[in-house]
């Protein structure tokens, strides 16, 4: 992937954090249930069931934190930046729906959706969230790429 994909992923799967978070409440919810023999757990000791515990709830505060991020840098952008994004990644849009959604023609949509995707990266990277951080925080996870690729297919191509 390329230091410029990550922003476009982001956007795109941007759109789905809400209802993962939510995913991840009802799943530490019912896990939580299963370590008081509640419900129909698996039958592992304390330590297992608390130790996935854990690893679920860290797994939330993660989506919470990129959730969070996203929010705070389009929130930076301009209006017109911000409207463009969201139609075409997060909205999912096709191209002809944004163009004609914001009365644009075909060059000036590319010119306005480039300029805006480069002003949401220069926003990120402001605040130190860069491609290394992508990758090493969250690309690199197995269960973060099992998520994404779950509910968005095509949130890993551009």
């Amino acid at each position: 992937m390329s230091s410029a994909d990550y922003r476009v992923n982001l956007l795109r799967c941007y759109g789905y954090l809400s209802d993962y978070i939510e995913q991840a409440d009802f799943n530490i919810y019912n896990r939580a249930l299963g370590t008081h023999n509640f419900g129909n757990s698996v039958n592992t000791d304390t330590y297992s069931q608390v130790a996935l515990i854990l690893r679920l709830i860290n797994q939330k505060n993660q989506l919470v934190e990129i959730k969070n991020i996203i929010t705070e840098s389009l929130n930076e952008l301009t209006e017109e930046e911000r409207k463009i994004l969201a139609y075409r990644y997060i909205k999912k849009y096709p191209l002809k729906g944004v163009m004609q959604k914001l009365s644009l023609t075909k060059g000036v949509y590319y010119v306005r959706i480039k300029k805006a995707i480069n002003s949401f990266g220069s926003v990120l990277n402001a605040k130190g969230f860069d491609f290394d951080w992508y990758t090493s925080a969250y690309a690199s996870k197995v269960w973060f790429k099992k998520l994404i690729k779950g509910a968005n297919g095509y949130c890993d191509e551009v």
